[in-house]
């Protein structure tokens, strides 16, 4: 099954079975998210991707030169492990990784996730490329892919993880962005509606297109 499939059912699903003031709560944000997306200020094709050090599980440090590759790095950018959506997103992708090491190519998880609950959506999940914490969205909001959800949400939020009570309800947009070597995005998927994700499938087209001579 494609993964925008599996992306519609489990979205219909938390509709048809979610009490009906939960969901109309996701639904009201949905809304407000996308209505205060600015295109225009997210990352695109030709920017240089913005400088970062972030954690991994083990509390190693990652910069962007450490993960640039002539071969192309694949980011994405997710919601954290609470998301369903999101962890549908990174199965798809482990799903494909062989090829992707095939071709020569990174391709690394970013979200809010603490360095801890980074290593254990990892293992948990089985996922075999590398995941990185962005604690306060710093990437996220020089990516220009961040959005804030209604306060509607927080109820729903605390329950699948007590944190919340203290968080802000600032999540990033979710996004697949391919850059070349020299740091250059060359192709990106970002879209305010955290139901659609790009096909892995479709990653791979882009990746044809980069190593192409």
């Amino acid at each position: 099954m494609a993964l925008r499939q599996d992306l519609s059912s489990l979205y219909a699903h938390i509709h048809k079975t979610a009490p009906s003031h939960v969901s109309e709560a996701f639904k009201s944000s949905d809304r407000d998210m996308k209505a205060a997306f600015n295109r225009d200020k997210a990352v695109k094709a030709g920017d240089k991707l913005p400088d970062f050090a972030l954690h991994d599980g083990t509390g190693k440090t990652w910069k962007r030169e450490d993960l640039l590759n002539k071969n192309g790095l694949l980011l994405s950018l997710n919601r954290g492990g609470w998301c369903p959506f999101c962890n549908i997103e990174l199965r798809g992708w482990q799903k494909i990784l062989p090829q992707l090491h095939e071709k020569g190519v990174t391709l690394v998880s970013i979200s809010p996730d603490a360095p801890e609950e980074s290593l254990s959506r990892r293992e948990k999940m089985g996922l075999d490329f590398l995941v990185l914490s962005d604690p306060d969205n710093e990437v996220a909001r020089k990516l220009g892919c961040i959005s804030t959800q209604s306060e509607g949400m927080r109820p729903f939020l605390e329950s699948q993880d007590t944190a919340w009570k203290d968080k802000s309800l600032d999540v990033p947009i979710p996004a697949t962005i391919l850059v070349d070597g020299e740091g250059v995005v060359r192709e990106t998927f970002v879209n305010p509606e955290y139901h659609h994700r790009l096909e892995p499938t479709e990653g791979l087209k882009w990746i044809e297109k980069l190593q192409k001579p």
